[in-house]
Order: C-alpha cells, then structure tokens, then sequence
C-alpha cells in the first residue's frame, strides 16, 4: 500500500494534469510559427516535462497501470507536436535512479546465503524466524510506543549542503517516515542560510526552528556553514537559545529545552549542534567550544547535555574527557566526521540513513537506549539474621556491675535520691529494657531473677523503691496497646479491644471454637479468641453452642455395675463439691 506521502504527490500530479494540457495547447500555438525544432524540445523539457517528473523517484513505483497510460499519453502527444521521440517516464525514472553512480555505502546486495521472500502475507514471512515470546520489545518498539516520553529525545544528523534546495525531500521524509515524523531533535549543519532567507521558507509543520547563519565578517567565507535546529512541539513547549558562536574555526548553538517527560536526575536538556570546517584549527575550535559547555555545566548541574555535528578533525573528548562518542559508524567514505557526543554513557544507538540529494554524507538516526536511574537500580532485600549463643543474658547482666561503681560513687558525693534514679534509669535500666516487650516473654525463670537482681542492687544503692522487671514489661505492653487503639490505620487495631476498667484491657484466658457446618465441606474449622482480665466472670455473649460435623449424633455416659444399679437421680447444675440440686427421676 502506498503511504500518505505518496499518496499526496498522486493526487497533486493528477490535479496539475490541466496545466500540463494547457502547456501542451501552447506548445500547438507556437508551432505555427515555425520555430525551430531544438527550441520546441526545450519549451517541453522546461515546462512540460518538469512538472511531469517533479519527484519521480518517490511516487513512479506506486502508480495504477492506468494512470501511467494517462501520464504517458501526453508525451506522445508532445512527440506528434514537436516531430521527434521523447524519452518516456520509465526511462525518466531509470536515468535518475542510476545505481552504478550510487556510493557503496548505499548499495546493499544480498549475500549467497540470503534470500528474499517477495510472496505471501507478512505474518507468514515473519513465521519463517524464530519467534521468541516474552521477550522485550527492544528500543525501536519503545520508541513506536511511546516516541516522546523516553529517558532522552531522538536524534536526527544531516550534513545537508544547502537546505533550502533538499527541504522538499526533508518534507516528504517527515510524513512519510515514522523515525522521522516522531523525531524530538534534528540536527542539520552547512545549512548555507542567511539573512536573506526567512524562517518561513526553511520552517516544518508542528517543528520550533532555531538557526545560526553564518556570518561574512566573522568567517570570511561567501557560502557554506551554518547550523539550525528542529524540536518537535509534542516533545517540548520551552525551547530558549542560551549560547551561539561563529567563527573562522568553529560555529556552534547551544539551546536549552525543558520537555514534558524527563528523568528524575536531569532537569533539561542542553541540545548543541558544532560545525568545524575542514580548514580550521581544532586545538582552538574545541578549547572554545570546551569553556562554553563547562560553563554550562557550573552554573546548571544536572543537566544532560547533547552535543552533534560535523566535527572533521577534531574531538570534543579531548577537552571534556567525561563525554562519550555514541556514534561507531564511517559517515563519509571511510571516516567518521558526524558524531554525537553525551555526558551520560550508554546514551543512544546510531543507525545510518541514506542522505538527500547530492550530500555527501550519510546521515544519523539516534536510538535512545539510555535506562533512568529509578528503573536501572534494583530494590535491594537485606535479611540480617543474628544468632544469639545461650546464656546470653547471663553474659550481659555480668557487665552491669562495674555501671555500679559510677553509682555509688555518687552515692558518695551525698546526691539526692531525685539524681541517683535518674542517673539509673539513664544508663543501667535503658540497656537492661531494651525491647523488653519483645524477649521478655521468652525468658525462663532465672533469666528473670538474674535481671531483678540488679534491680535490687540498685535499690540498696539509691535507698529509693524502683519498679520490677515485670512491672516494666506490663507497662511497655500497655503502652504499646495504647497506641494500638489510637491508631486507627494500624492493622492489629480491632484485636486490642479495651477492657470495662479504665487501666486494664482483656488479656487471653479463654478460647471458644465455632464450628460451622457447609453444605459442601463439613470439616471447616474457624477459631474466635475471647479477651478478658484476670478474675473476670465469662460473658455469655462470647460464647457459641456448637456441636460435632458430620451428622446428627449425640453422646451418652452411663455406669454399669454387677449387681445392677440403684435408683437414678438427673442433675441440673455444675458438679462441685458443695450439695447439689436433686431431682428425683424414675
């Protein structure tokens, strides 16, 4: 199927059909004059046939047969006009697309061992490689997904040699090209522009221009240099020229973007295109160019800074060692003169494109590959285990009593009891009730005599009554329920449930199962847990009647005895030791 492009330049040839008729009924006129064959061949090449093959090489390949013979019919009827044979538009387009004059570079011949498919659906094709699902997309698939909110803008490199005479081919290769139409940045150099050429000349659709012309005085030189700058509008809105330099030795532009879509480590993008002609000293060029961009990098820190251009001979690493060089490809015959420098590693991937027209220099397509710092580092999970030996708080209580020499030697300066505590609680209790509410419940018997041992001690030192081992625990818990209550986005909230009193709450002393009978499942099990303090009754409004799953039975206890049994007696009531109830039953 023919893309939109070319589509348009269909349409536009059928539409100036009624001019080239025109020109072929003044071409009539001018034969009754007389004139001269060889001045009737060029009337025709000038006019007829210049509209006739005006971009030929882009919409020939996809005309209907039946538009080719209404194309082709206005030859002939020139050729019964001026009396010779025309060239037809197959040898028109044949002639223009000579690939014996193609640089090697652009011709690319399959190998002996390649094959191309030309037959069958596209999905069949594609079944012919092995498919690997699950795999990533890769960089071109992310780019067609999301073309303006990558991690770095797209990049596009021309050294175009006058753009002016190649913006009609740049034109169809923005509508017709994806890569292009979505590209954030272009870059052209040896633009050849002045002042005598407006911004509307040289402008693209939904594309903010910023040039640089070349100057006369400044470089001495009539023609050839300048660089320009594309930024597409759906990449970014705010756009400003911070730096420009022209020279006999280097021409640069350096413009600032702030897009919609940035990484978390950069705050905007420093974009410059450099221009260093082949004549020119590059220790100078580059020593200028330098000293910009590390004033750039002094005032605004964080910034990415992307640095393209026709650099010849010179090398911007040679001054900013911290840059990298993104493009590993020859340009020109065997050398590589564009290049594309960023102060990030791992930055773009360089792919090459034909060029426009007859530039000599093969053009560059940049693929952002770079990877944010939020994505790149991986969450790390650190599971620190400590393997406590026993007798551990054996250990750590014999390292107590030489904190007791600071404290009686206090005691024997005759300080207040007040300051003795407070010195205890400060340094023997903090280290003895260090997450007492977590290992405290774990601890045998004489791990807790050994810790109110020392609370002891410290008691006839300080001559004062200090709270026990147990009674600190009980305080840390309450106040860790405290807390639990009054938090209500806490998720243990609904399991500390306060008690009738104002300083106790519900501790676990009963457990009362429910069970409960499903149609399918008989035996699921569910547990509820009742919470009450230490001498409180049992409400009965925690308790559920249950009964055994799995079918209607019951239970019996009898006695038997040899001689037989008495008289029976049913009870009502709890058995206790006391006297019960009686009733007498048959």
């Amino acid at each position: 199927m023919p893309s939109l492009g070319v589509k348009f330049l269909l349409v536009s040839m059928l539409v100036h059909l009624s001019l080239i008729i025109l020109a072929v009924h003044a071409e009539e006129e001018l034969k009754k004059f007389n004139l001269p064959q060889t001045l009737m061949n060029q009337f025709y090449t000038a006019i007829i046939e210049s509209i006739l093959t005006a971009s030929i090489t882009i919409w020939f390949g996809s005309p209907t047969s039946q538009e080719r013979t209404k194309l082709q019919r206005i030859i002939r009827t020139a050729e019964r006009i001026i009396g010779c044979n025309l060239p037809s538009l197959q040898q028109i387009y044949n002639s223009l697309f000579d690939f014996n004059q193609l640089p090697p570079e652009v011709i690319q011949t399959p190998g002996p061992s390649e094959s191309i498919v030309l037959t069958g659906r596209a999905r069949c094709r594609r079944r012919e490689w092995k498919q690997h699902w699950g795999k990533h997309g890769g960089l071109r698939a992310k780019l067609r997904l999301n073309p303006h909110r990558t991690a770095l803008p797209s990049v596009f490199l021309a050294n175009v040699h006058s753009l002016p005479g190649k913006l009609d081919e740049l034109k169809i290769w923005t509508l017709t090209q994806r890569r292009l139409m979505d590209c954030n940045l272009m870059f052209f150099t040896e633009t050849w522009l002045n002042s005598d050429v407006a911004n509307g000349v040289v402008e693209l659709e939904d594309r903010a221009l910023f040039r640089a012309d070349s100057s006369v005085a400044a470089t001495g030189k009539t023609r050839g240099g300048g660089n320009c700058v594309y930024v597409n509008k759906a990449w970014c809105m705010d756009s400003v020229v911070m730096v420009t330099h022209c020279s006999a030795d280097l021409e640069f532009l350096i413009i600032k973007c702030r897009p919609f879509y940035l990484p978390r480590e950069f705050n905007c993008v420093f974009a410059g295109i450099v221009y260093v002609p082949p004549d020119a000293n590059a220790n100078t060029a580059m020593e200028v160019l330098c000293a910009a961009i590390s004033k750039l990098q002094t005032d605004q820190p964080n910034r990415a800074f992307i640095v393209a251009g026709d650099f010849n001979h010179s090398d911007l690493r040679s001054g900013l060692p911290k840059f990298f060089q993104n493009v590993s490809c020859t340009t020109r015959g065997h050398r590589t003169l564009d290049k594309v420098y960023t102060n990030v590693a791992n930055a773009y991937k360089a792919t090459l494109l034909p060029h426009l027209g007859q530039s000599d220099h093969l053009y560059l397509f940049l693929l952002p590959k770079y990877t944010p710092v939020i994505r790149r580092v991986t969450p790390a999970t650190r599971l620190n285990l400590q393997v406590v030996p026993q007798g551990w708080i054996s250990s750590d209580v014999r390292r107590l009593p030489p904190t007791f020499w600071f404290l009686r030697s206090l005691k024997k300066v005759h300080l207040s009891p007040r300051i003795l505590v407070n010195f205890y609680r400060c340094t023997i209790e903090s280290i003895l009730t260090n997450g007492i509410s977590v290992w405290y419940g774990n601890c045998c018997a004489a791990d807790r005599k050994a810790f109110q041992r020392v609370v002891k001690m410290a008691q006839r030192i300080t001559g004062t009554q200090l709270p026990t081992i147990q009674d600190i625990y009980h305080k840390r818990c309450l106040g860790r329920a405290r807390n639990i209550i009054k938090d209500i986005s806490h998720p243990n909230h609904d399991l500390v449930i306060p008690g009738s009193y104002q300083h106790h709450f519900k501790g676990l002393r009963t457990q009362s199962q429910k069970k409960f009978q499903m149609r399918e499942n008989l035996s699921c099990l569910a547990k509820s847990y009742m919470w009450r303090s230490k001498g409180e009754a049992l409400n009965l409004k925690y308790t559920v009647s249950d009964g055994k799953p799995g079918g209607v039975s019951a239970m019996f206890w009898a006695c038997v005895a040899a001689a037989g049994t008495d008289t029976l007696y049913k009870v009502d009531g709890i058995l206790k030791k006391v006297e019960l109830p009686q009733n007498d039953s048959a």
